[in-house]
């Protein structure tokens, strides 16, 4: 559980990242919107959102990813993927809320090829571990 916090001339936000389900670009601001169905006005762009996420989350900012020019989404979020249909639909785990968002395809493409990659790093993985165990004969 990490905390966020964004901070400006005359407010203070500190929102746990657990929370967040994804931030949307508004012009030169971005909504936060947390799992709560809540939405917080940010005044920074989501340029800067992503910025703050690396810089306060460091490693674990990879649990988010642009998704085209307008959103941040929370990854494990990840329902439904309709490209032709350009809807992305994120669920909040253990919880009745959906989320559906427009994309454009170009950007739901990308996404979904960067989901479909996780399958094969972890059979790599998997596989690596196992011919390591054999070649030690640690499998015996």
């Amino acid at each position: 559980m990490d905390c966020l916090i964004f901070k400006w001339r005359d407010e203070l936000i500190q929102v746990n990242s657990d929370d967040i389900v994804y931030f949307q670009a508004d012009g030169n601001y971005s909504i936060m919107l947390l799992a709560s169905r809540k939405e917080q006005l940010l005044t920074m762009n989501l340029s800067k959102v992503q910025l703050t996420l690396e810089e306060q989350l460091g490693s674990q900012s990879a649990l988010f990813e642009r998704v085209g020019r307008e959103f941040i989404i929370r990854k494990a979020f990840i329902f439904s993927i309709q490209t032709l249909k350009q809807k992305l639909i994120l669920a909040v785990p253990n919880s009745e809320k959906f989320f559906e968002l427009q994309v454009s395809k170009e950007a739901l493409k990308k996404l979904k090829v960067g989901q479909e990659i996780k399958p094969i790093v972890w059979f790599d993985r998997f596989r690596n571990l196992i011919l390591h165990c054999i070649t030690n004969n640690y499998l015996s």
